[in-house]
């Protein structure tokens, strides 16, 4: 069973989910300011009056602006993001047209305003407008919202695909350390109880080795309880560690354990995790 401390954790993980980034408001402002500029070079460069269209152009642009955001606004606030991508490709796809039909809207109200900057009538004036204009801005907005869009989502499941390989990471790794802090759990005992019957027997027989066993005893102990599982420790360091662990096992087995030891000592510095090599 987990520690509670890693149940905690493993909640923790599922359950953040950042805040908007800065990142957001950049790409926003820069994408209708392109947007902005893309208008008055089309419409305005081949007729004159650049600073007009540009006014104009970006009176749009802050519309569209406020148009995305609101929409984005709407799609967390509606819970789209947590649906299966399916689903939430299908409803974005089916408020683009929305978008874009609302957009073309404000073009017209927008249109005395064009007119004034420019002087001359307005490209989007009732009385000059035709059916197969409306239908190229609609189809036109519906471009500019679906491109919004993929960005949008683009960036979504790209993020979401980045944070599910993050937690999973990082579940592997409290998992670890939870079985490792079980296995100590478990081994400590049974080998303490096991050194402890080999000790006893040892006092009167063999004082010298009896006291080398003691301190073998305590280093191993204090090794296992002062080392960090999210740390690493030189190879070397670990060595020592199960050595004095068999040293105390050849007090029970006897000339029934044999150690060799075949280690390049360019190896002991390698920091490892600890208890990685322990042999109980």
């Amino acid at each position: 069973m987990l520690d509670p401390k890693y149940v905690s954790m493993i909640g923790a993980m599922r359950t953040d989910r950042p805040k908007p980034q800065l990142g957001y408001w950049i790409c926003q402002s820069a994408g209708w300011l392109s947007y902005a500029l893309l208008c008055t070079v089309t419409a305005g460069i081949m007729e004159g009056h650049v600073v007009g269209y540009f006014l104009s152009a970006s009176v749009m642009a802050g519309c569209g602006f406020l148009l995305t955001h609101l929409f984005r606004w709407y799609i967390l606030t509606r819970g789209w993001l947590s649906l299966a991508p399916g689903s939430l490709v299908l409803r974005v796809v089916g408020a683009i047209p929305v978008l874009s039909v609302v957009h073309v809207t404000l073009n017209y109200l927008e249109a005395p305003l064009e007119s004034f900057l420019v002087q001359r009538p307005a490209t989007f004036e009732y009385v000059n407008q035709h059916l197969i204009y409306q239908l190229c801005n609609v189809l036109y907005g519906f471009l500019t919202f679906g491109f919004w869009s993929s960005v949008y989502l683009g960036f979504h499941f790209l993020e979401e695909r980045r944070r599910a390989e993050k937690e999973s990471w990082r579940l592997a790794a409290a998992l670890s350390r939870a079985r490792l802090d079980a296995l100590r759990a478990q081994v400590n005992p049974h080998f303490l109880f096991n050194a402890l019957n080999s000790l006893r027997g040892l006092i009167d027989e063999n004082p010298v080795r009896a006291r080398d066993a003691v301190t073998r005893l305590a280093s191993i102990l204090r090794y296992s309880l002062s080392t960090d599982s999210d740390a690493t420790v030189p190879f070397g360091t670990e060595l020592n560690f199960v050595m004095d662990y068999l040293e105390l096992e050849l007090l029970r087995f006897e000339d029934r354990l044999t150690v060799r030891k075949k280690i390049q000592p360019a190896t002991l510095e390698r920091p490892i995790p600890p208890m990685l090599a322990n042999p109980g």
